[in-house]
């Protein structure tokens, strides 16, 4: 593959985690059906899972914005004892 190719597909995922971000964020979910397929499977820090439809279901009470967190920030390394 070519380095452009490479970047270009980055791009593309960046493109769907800002994307995802948004949604979650944003509480719309009827949007999650034009990013994920429908085999898609969530795996959560605590080993919770969720498939397309239960992401697309509304949920119950809505959460404060403040208290999302969103994906990318999830799968980012964790800081070092030296980060501050």
């Amino acid at each position: 593959m070519a380095e452009g190719q490479l970047l270009s597909e980055e791009d593309r995922i960046r493109a769907l985690d800002r994307a995802w971000n948004e949604i979650y964020l944003r509480d719309d979910r009827s949007r999650f059906s034009e990013i994920l397929a429908d085999d898609f499977i969530a795996i959560f820090s605590d080993g919770g899972t969720s498939t397309k439809a239960d992401l697309m279901r509304p949920r119950r009470r809505a959460r404060r914005l403040a208290s999302a967190t969103p994906y990318s920030r999830c799968i980012r390394r964790p800081p070092s004892p030296g980060d501050a």
